[in-house]
């Protein structure tokens, strides 16, 4: 049986996990001290970070590419 992905409009899971996993950062989560980047999770509408955040999916996705073209 071949598996075939499926898209969905849902979020990745249930409101009360994604509010458990928040940071309250007064900066802009450049460091392990922010419990999302700590986990290497972006930051969500739950967090309580200010609004120059460093740790959002954009600058998460970035840093992934950028270590896989450093890999080859």
């Amino acid at each position: 049986m071949k598996l075939q992905p499926k898209t969905t409009d849902l979020p990745p899971a249930h409101e009360v996990i994604v509010e458990m996993v928040r940071c309250q950062c007064k900066s802009n989560c450049t460091s392990n001290r922010c419990s999302c980047k700590r986990k290497n999770l972006p930051n969500t509408d739950p967090c309580l970070c200010s609004t120059n955040c460093d740790n959002d999916e954009d600058t998460l996705t970035k840093n992934r590419d950028s270590d896989d073209d450093s890999d080859g």
